[in-house]
């Protein structure tokens, strides 16, 4: 494939792949909203859980927005669960916002 011309669609951010306990976190993960609904967050959160799996990686973890509902969906339906809920100060003008601690085994 000749990706000269391709242009991105989002980005994927992955911390936590030096943890001694082999738990790594999604930091984010962010596809353009004119490609929702097409399979692409699923598709980059498989490949994601395969390569850390491959890698020997237990767990993955991320925070999300509860308000975020349509992330939630396509969290749960890759096996994210939620295990925590908090308030958290978010962004740098200190919004403060409920978020969800999701985690999935790999």
């Amino acid at each position: 494939m000749d990706l000269k011309n391709e242009l991105p669609i989002g980005w994927v951010g992955i911390n936590g792949l030096q943890s001694k306990d082999r738990s790594a976190w999604l930091k984010m993960i962010a596809i353009f909203p004119e490609h929702w609904g097409k399979g692409y967050g699923s598709s980059t959160i498989k490949k994601i859980k395969d390569i850390l799996k491959e890698m020997g990686y237990k767990k993955v973890f991320l925070w999300t927005d509860e308000c975020n509902i349509r992330a939630q969906l396509c969290y749960k339906a890759n096996n994210f669960k939620v295990i925590s809920k908090k308030k958290d100060t978010v962004g740098s003008i200190g919004i403060i916002k409920d978020r969800l601690l999701m985690e999935s085994c790999l």
